[in-house]
C-alpha cells in the first residue's frame, strides 16, 4: 500500500513537473495560420466545385503597447524607465487554388497557393530618466513594401459528414 502510494505521489509530480516546463511556440509554415480565414472551408460539408478559384483577403493591423517601471538604486534614488511599441500592417493575401473533380483517398483533393504583398511597419520608442531629471530618449522604426514567400496548402475533404479530414502540407 505503501509503495503504491508514493508511486501515485512521484507520479502526480512528474506530471505536475513536466506540465509546468516552458516550451517555446514555434510557427509552423512559415508562420502562416492553418486557419488563414477563407482558405479552409471544409467545415461546410458540401463538396467544393472543381476547378480553378481565387480568393483575396485583406488584413489591416494597427496596434500600439506602452509601458513604464519605476525603480529605486542605490540610496533610494529614483529613477523610471518607459517603452512604446506601434505596429502596423496592410497586407492582401491572394490565394490560387485548383480542386479536382476525382476521388483522391476517398475524398475531394485540393491544392492552394497564397503569396501576401503588403506594407508591414514596426516602431519602438522608449525614455530613461535618471535620478536628477535627466532623460536619454531613442526612437528607431522599420518599414518595409514586401511579397511574402509562396505558401502551398494540399487537403482532402471527405463527402461524408462524420469523417472530414485535411491534410495541410
Amino acid at each position: 500500500m505503501v509503495k503504491n502510494h508514493k508511486r501515485a505521489v512521484l507520479g502526480i509530480i512528474g506530471a505536475l513537473a513536466l506540465s509546468a516546463t516552458p516550451h517555446a511556440a514555434l510557427a509552423g509554415a512559415g508562420g502562416l495560420s492553418f486557419w488563414l480565414p477563407g482558405s479552409f472551408a471544409s467545415l461546410t460539408a458540401a463538396p467544393a466545385m472543381p476547378g480553378w478559384a481565387y480568393e483575396t483577403i485583406y488584413i489591416h493591423l494597427d496596434q500600439s503597447a506602452n509601458a513604464g517601471k519605476n525603480f529605486v538604486i542605490g540610496n533610494r534614488v529614483p529613477g523610471s524607465v518607459v517603452a512604446g511599441l506601434n505596429a502596423h500592417a496592410d497586407v492582401l493575401v491572394e490565394g490560387l487554388t485548383y480542386t479536382w473533380a476525382q476521388s483522391v483517398l476517398g475524398g475531394q483533393a485540393a491544392i492552394t497557393f497564397l503569396a501576401a504583398p503588403g506594407n508591414v511597419g514596426v516602431g519602438v520608442d522608449a525614455t530613461l530618466t535618471g535620478p536628477r531629471g535627466n532623460s536619454i530618449s531613442g526612437v528607431a522604426t522599420d518599414n518595409c513594401t514586401t511579397v511574402s514567400d509562396v505558401a502551398r496548402r494540399s487537403a482532402s475533404y471527405s463527402r461524408s459528414p462524420r469523417a472530414v479530414r485535411a491534410i495541410s502540407t
